[in-house]
């Protein structure tokens, strides 16, 4: 890891795989942050093939923007944080837009003592969203996930001390969950009142392409943590999917508990075929909108 000790504040890392259609959105909600000349932004792109670095140069000088041939997520993010200037990192997917003021407040927990991992709050914007992916949607906000983590699935930032709890990313999908496993609930914050939007996928067959890739996303992180990791596996709900039932008790639930099911049911079957053929070994992306999905 190199790059500390640098004058900036806080070292944003963006991977970027093939996401012209959004990046300019999220790097212009990143330098609108109240501390945009104490950041030090850092676009990854990996196995780029559309115009996704052009346009990254093209919104700031002040970005500064890497190529690679290699579509892999983590190397990308390893890349970034080689030449990252700032001690405290934040890491962020490029089709997540920021809200006013986030970055700023996530810096200032970064300061405090004993603060090691941050995120703001997760919102979602399902305006765009066909009526059954909105209904799935309302059942998967329920879901335990969202209850309980205070790091984010696609921003999380690191202080100094939370960075150097590892070396390398390593070369896994799930860097998110990687990356949860690594600190206790009293080295968390969340900075309250501010907010990232990912973005959703639109149709249920976008969404369902999204969860295939997440369900073999968690697959191989299971692997790579049972012969890596310690203690129990980040993000594993002891109640599988209990808490369905208490979704079930109102009425205006079940079509989405029903969408939400079926889709489910079938991302698993689909991505023990997809595992099982061709494991994860390229970090790709939904063309039908979002990556957002981890419940």
């Amino acid at each position: 890891m190199t790059g500390e000790g640098g004058a900036s504040r806080l070292s944003v890392i963006i991977p970027a795989h093939n996401e012209a259609g959004t990046i300019a959105a999220c790097l212009e909600s990143v330098l609108a942050s109240g501390i945009a000349e104490d950041l030090d932004v850092i676009v990854a792109g990996n196995g780029c093939t559309d115009a996704t670095t052009a346009i990254a140069r093209g919104v700031s000088d002040r970005i500064r923007v890497l190529e690679s041939a290699i579509a892999a997520k983590h190397a990308a993010l390893n890349a970034g944080d080689d030449i990252a200037l700032a001690p405290s990192r934040a890491y962020l997917d490029a089709d997540t837009i920021v809200s006013d003021g986030a970055l700023e407040a996530v810096a200032l927990l970064l300061e405090q003592h004993g603060v090691l991992a941050v995120s703001p709050e997760v919102r979602f914007d399902d305006t765009r969203c066909s009526w059954p992916a909105r209904q799935f949607h309302r059942i998967w906000r329920q879901s335990p996930y969202f209850a309980t983590t205070t790091l984010g699935a696609g921003f999380y930032a690191l202080s100094a001390e939370g960075r150097r709890r590892f070396d390398r990313f390593p070369p896994v999908v799930g860097d998110d969950y990687f990356v949860a496993g690594l600190f206790a609930a009293h080295e968390r914050r969340t900075a309250v009142g501010h907010t990232y939007t990912p973005l959703l996928p639109t149709t249920l067959r976008s969404m369902l392409h999204v969860h295939i890739r997440h369900y073999g996303a968690h697959v191989q992180f299971e692997e790579w943590w049972s012969g890596h990791g310690n203690g129990p596996l980040p993000g594993h709900a002891p109640d599988g999917y209990g808490w369905l039932r208490g979704a079930m008790r109102s009425p205006a639930n079940w079509p989405g508990v029903v969408l939400y099911a079926a889709v489910k049911a079938l991302s698993i079957l689909l991505g023990r075929r997809k595992h099982a053929r061709q494991g994860m070994k390229r970090w790709n992306r939904d063309e039908g909108g979002g990556r957002a999905a981890q419940a």
